[in-house]
């Protein structure tokens, strides 16, 4: 067996992998929710994803100034590739720009 493997079976296998997702992600989502709207995620609490948390800092549009100083301080502790995903809606010509959190 691979040692990924040995650690998620140590770990509760897939039911505890499942769980320590749902805490990780809850604890993100809870300071994005009671934010008032300082962290925006665009996505329904229904189907949020527990491994990709996209969210804007400043508002649903975002303020580039603060998004730039996060991703500077992130950075020194070692978070990398947090910046964003562009994503474009072609019928509204829509651009946004998301910082993730990936598990």
């Amino acid at each position: 067996m691979g040692l990924i493997f040995k650690w998620i079976k140590r770990n509760g296998g897939v039911e505890g992998m499942q769980k320590k997702a749902i805490e990780k992600s809850s604890i993100i989502y809870d300071v994005i929710s009671s934010s008032n709207n300082f962290y925006y995620c665009p996505v329904k609490n229904s189907v949020r994803s527990r491994m990709n948390v996209p969210f804007r800092i400043g508002g649903p549009n975002g303020n580039d100034d603060l998004e730039k100083e996060f991703l500077s301080g992130v950075q020194k502790l070692g978070m990398l590739q947090l910046k964003g995903h562009r994503y474009v809606e072609k019928e509204d010509f829509v651009y946004c720009k998301y910082l993730f959190l990936v598990f």
